[in-house]
């Protein structure tokens, strides 16, 4: 791949330029200045006699050039960065977001509202505080949009590394509570199932269907215990029912267990 054939190209560029012979290239004034026969030699010599001139080189647009260029997208906020481990461009990597001036005044983020657009940025791995997006022919400094300064400090495979850790908590929460939520409901269908049972066996003892009324009078009956024990206990006092009728019915307190709480329940229902 490309990185694995790097090294194989620049020592092929060192040889050409500091290794092959090429006495041919060599004139009578370089030779009297005795300059070796090798192209980088005779480069060195022609710029010291002002052979050659050129435009100096812009050692910050040389450095930004240089860094890794990774996938990124231009949306309505800003620039994203894809998840450079990803095989396709659609996960982004959370909280990166890039901003500059040109970028809003290009309406580049107006076109990328409606529909993506997909380009290369060129970042320093080691400081995501900053980036370069060359583009319309010009190479343009983006900064980093966060609130977290701690953001600035990190690497970018510190990041992803802290990134999977919430996303693989956030999953086992969500399992925690789908578990728990499952829970809730085979506790509240057992403690159906075992009123249903009850009820059963209060109407095969009495011998007859319980009327409509009957019924009625036991839900309010409920809703009213349940009333006293919100009332007493925003008074300070414990949640204790006192029981309607004459007969031992032990009273139930809330602490109490909540299999000890149903059955106090029960007791008061068929004494009534």
């Amino acid at each position: 791949n490309h990185h694995e054939y790097m090294w194989h190209l620049i020592g092929a560029v060192d040889f050409h330029n500091n290794e092959d012979p090429v006495p041919h290239l060599l004139t009578i004034e370089m030779r009297s200045d005795e300059v070796r026969p090798y192209r980088g030699d005779i480069l060195k010599w022609m710029i010291k006699n002002n052979y050659v001139v050129s435009e100096p080189q812009n050692t910050e647009s040389l450095k930004a050039r240089s860094l890794p260029r990774l996938k990124a997208g231009i949306y309505g906020n800003g620039l994203r960065i894809f998840d450079p481990r990803a095989s396709g461009t659609t996960r982004l990597v959370p909280k990166l977001r890039y901003w500059s001036e040109w970028l809003h005044e290009s309406r580049l983020t107006e076109k990328g509202r409606a529909n993506v657009i997909h380009v290369h940025f060129h970042l320093n791995p080691s400081n995501l505080s900053e980036g370069w997006l060359i583009m319309d022919g010009g190479m343009h400094r983006l900064e980093l949009q966060t609130n977290d300064p701690l953001l600035h400090e990190v690497t970018l495979l510190d990041w992803l590394a802290i990134c999977d850790d919430e996303s693989l908590r956030a999953f086992l929460d969500a399992v925690e509570h789908e578990d728990a939520a499952v829970s809730r409901l085979a506790s509240i269908e057992h403690s159906n199932t075992a009123s249903t049972k009850a009820r059963a066996a209060e109407q095969e003892a009495s011998g007859k269907k319980p009327s409509r009324s009957s019924l009625n009078r036991g839900i309010r009956a409920n809703t009213q215990d349940e009333i006293e024990v919100q009332n007493r206990l925003k008074l300070g006092l414990p949640g204790v029912l006192v029981p309607r009728s004459n007969s031992a019915v032990r009273a139930p307190i809330l602490d109490a267990p909540e299999e000890e709480w149903m059955l106090a329940i029960r007791n008061q229902r068929k004494s009534r």
